[in-house]
């Protein structure tokens, strides 16, 4: 009987245990948000461009660079060459051709969005006839409505020559317009030849024939002093012509400086030439 009441009791604890929890929830639940969220909304999303407006943008920066000012520039300071120089391995001597740079020029000329022209002489060397036949394309540019500059430290004979060709001439202050005479000089050998022992061997024809005189006369002959007299006042005559006309000056042989001076000389504070146009 005793037996009895122990399992029925033991029943019963057993039952009220399996019906409630022993221990409450210690925790708060894992499915709370502990951050915010980490992505924008769609609508702050990067709006790419679409191939309309890119092209649309391309146009309006070609339109706002067609109205900027556009200079031709040529910076004159290797010697001027009448041919390119040879092919080398080790690199050829430097140089200009001539026919290039005068290629250049009428490529300027004939470009419309060209409005203006600089060119820049350093220490390069130009003939006479060079530098008449580089004012002559400057001329043209002139003529075609288009600005010319030239700018240079200091201007010699054949300098101012290309210059004589621009709207404008630059000139560093300080600098210098040094347009000397002309001269030829002419070596005689037969004093030499005489002390070694050496006597030339030539038959003159004609009083005008000079080309032996350095070889057996001591000085020139009153008909070759002549001859180059008539070369030296000719190419005189033809450097003031080309300043005069270029300039708009009278012709006239005159020993005033003036008549090598062009009405337009702009004296820059700098290297940096300011085109106005």
């Amino acid at each position: 009987m005793v037996a009895r009441i122990a399992i029925v009791v033991s029943l019963c604890l057993c039952a009220g245990l399996l019906a409630s929890p022993t221990t409450a929830p210690s925790t708060a639940p894992s499915t709370a948000p502990t951050m915010p969220p980490t992505t924008a909304p769609a609508s702050l999303a990067v709006k790419f461009p679409t191939p309309a407006e890119l092209f649309e943008k391309i146009r309006k920066l070609d339109e706002d660079n067609s109205k900027l000012l556009k200079v031709a520039f040529f910076d004159i300071s290797d010697p001027i060459t009448e041919k390119p120089s040879e092919f080398s391995l080790f690199g050829g001597e430097r140089g200009l051709p001539l026919r290039n740079l005068l290629d250049r020029l009428r490529k300027a000329q004939q470009d419309k969005d060209i409005q203006a022209v600089l060119i820049t002489l350093g220490d390069t060397t130009i003939n006479l006839a060079q530098a008449g036949e580089i004012r002559d394309q400057l001329n043209e540019l002139r003529h075609a409505n288009k600005k010319v500059f030239v700018y240079a430290d200091s201007y010699d004979t054949v300098g101012y020559t290309v210059a004589t060709g621009a709207t404008d001439v630059c000139l560093l202050p300080g600098g210098e317009i040094m347009i000397p005479g002309i001269g030829l000089e002419t070596m005689f050998y037969k004093g030499t030849m005489d002390k070694v022992g050496i006597q030339a061997d030539y038959i003159q024809i004609g009083e005008f024939k000079g080309a032996e005189e350095p070889y057996t006369r001591t000085g020139p002959s009153d008909e070759l002093r002549g001859e180059l007299t008539k070369l030296t006042e000719a190419i005189y005559e033809q450097i003031v012509d080309g300043i005069s006309l270029s300039g708009s000056l009278t012709g006239t042989l005159s020993a005033s400086p003036r008549c090598s001076r062009r009405p337009s000389v702009i004296v820059t504070k700098s290297r940096t030439v300011r085109l106005s146009m």
